[in-house]
């Protein structure tokens, strides 16, 4: 829950409206915490009964793919993917119809594995960047700012969150990097260091549409 908190935190000085969009929803815990501080939230989820338990719970859901959904155009004022990108086969096709319903001064979040990330470079194909569940797309700030920009939308905001400094120790101690207990070996790695140079294994953008950035708004 925390990292929702601070994913609207940050989107909050860019928003205009309060509805939100979450495509990807799964268990719902961050329409919970959207609808906690206020907004209106809509989820998006095809796991049956994940849909059933969210529509118990209150929540609008859709239930098929986003471009078979057939929404009005300009209906969001944020529309979020969490961890989300990196499953999709056609992620480009996907983000073309964010582009169409999201509003003119609206918001897009994503959040992905980071490929430029320390721990993965480090580990290579050992790193959950690459041996997660259904990875089919790896981004760095650099891809996905090319893929974004060919879907319509302009990145205002990148960093790193979530540094995995306790798995880079495990595997600088020759221990196993995800079930080890070592303490750290480098001590000049740190939190900062890494978020300042874009090494966080987790990637966050906030974008919003090109036109909206074109005309200066």
């Amino acid at each position: 829950r925390l990292k929702y908190e601070y994913g609207l935190d940050l989107c909050r000085p860019w928003l205009a409206g309060r509805e939100v969009l979450d495509v990807g929803t799964g268990t719902g815990l961050f329409l919970n915490t959207a609808r906690d501080h206020g907004f209106k939230a809509m989820g998006l989820e095809l796991n049956d009964l994940g849909v059933a338990r969210l529509r118990e719970a209150g929540f609008e859901v859709i239930d098929r793919p986003l471009e078979e959904a057939g929404l009005e155009s300009d209906c969001f004022d944020l529309i979020t993917l969490w961890e989300v990108l990196e499953h999709i086969v056609e992620p480009g096709r996907l983000l073309l119809e964010i582009s169409r319903i999201i509003r003119p001064q609206g918001l897009l979040l994503v959040l992905v594995p980071n490929t430029d990330s320390l721990v993965t470079r480090l580990l290579h194909e050992k790193s959950a960047t690459f041996g997660g569940h259904s990875h089919v797309n790896f981004f760095n700030v650099s891809t996905l700012g090319r893929l974004l920009d060919q879907s319509g939308f302009q990145i205002v905001e990148a960093e790193t969150v979530i540094t995995e400094l306790g798995t880079i120790n495990n595997h600088l101690a020759l221990e196993d990097p995800y079930f080890g207990r070592a303490e750290p070996v480098l001590d000049f790695l740190s939190p900062d260091l890494i978020h300042d140079r874009m090494l966080g294994s987790k990637l966050l953008v906030l974008a919003r549409p090109k036109a909206n950035q074109e005309s200066g708004a």
